[in-house]
């Protein structure tokens, strides 16, 4: 019953209370072309983040070409790596799981989570890995070297398909030589026409006196 309601007023509207807005000739879109461009490149920008801060692919290209037993080859080991150790005793007061057993019943003094993180123990101890600001660069890396590209080829494309077809170019450009030529014949035959304008008045004024002489 709504829709049928919100139809009936919406067609009401567009019928008898909105007026069809005057057409008008533009050069272009004006502003919004530069709001859409920026809109573009703030697009393209985010997307690449997307792309290397929230996916494994940046992660698992570093892996396969820097830590694999068989680097370029296998991706063998790669979960293995990517998780951390952490030590449940090192739990804050606020943070220790109400149950501390783990999947086989005994209760779970290390465990694992996806991090490059050093492990318990070690004199850097939960401090970020060699291998995470080696991804890290990795990913900041594929986020100048995509957007370069897609505002790369962008701006071919952009270079390549003119904003004006040729043929219209062409068209443009001779109604312009037509109507420069017109302009320029008026301007050539506006001495003639007002010769014309003197002599038509000087018979109308000799009319008048032959007029009043008889």
């Amino acid at each position: 019953l709504n829709n049928i309601l919100e139809i009936r007023l919406d067609a009401y509207k567009f019928v008898t209370q909105y007026r069809r807005p005057m057409a008008a000739r533009a050069q272009d879109i004006g502003v919004w072309y530069n709001i859409l461009e920026v809109l573009a490149k703030v697009a393209v920008v985010s997307n690449a983040f997307v792309i290397g801060y929230t996916s494994n692919f940046i992660p698992r290209l570093v892996y396969l070409y820097g830590y694999s037993p068989k680097p370029g080859v296998s991706m063998e080991g790669y979960v293995e790596d990517s998780l951390s150790f952490f030590n449940v005793s090192d739990f804050q007061a606020l943070s220790v799981p109400s149950d501390p057993k783990g999947p086989d019943g005994s209760n779970a003094t290390i465990c694992r989570y996806q991090a490059y993180r050093h492990p318990p123990g070690h004199p850097n101890e939960y401090e970020y890995t060699l291998h995470f600001w080696h991804t890290f660069a990795a990913r900041f890396v594929f986020i100048v070297l995509f957007e370069h590209i897609v505002f790369l080829i962008k701006n071919i494309l952009a270079y390549l398909i003119p904003d004006v077809p040729h043929d219209l170019h062409d068209l443009i450009k001779r109604e312009q030589y037509l109507t420069t030529e017109m302009f320029f014949s008026n301007e050539k035959d506006l001495p003639n026409s007002r010769n014309n304008v003197n002599d038509m008045d000087g018979m109308a004024s000799r009319q008048r006196q032959g007029y009043q002489a008889e």
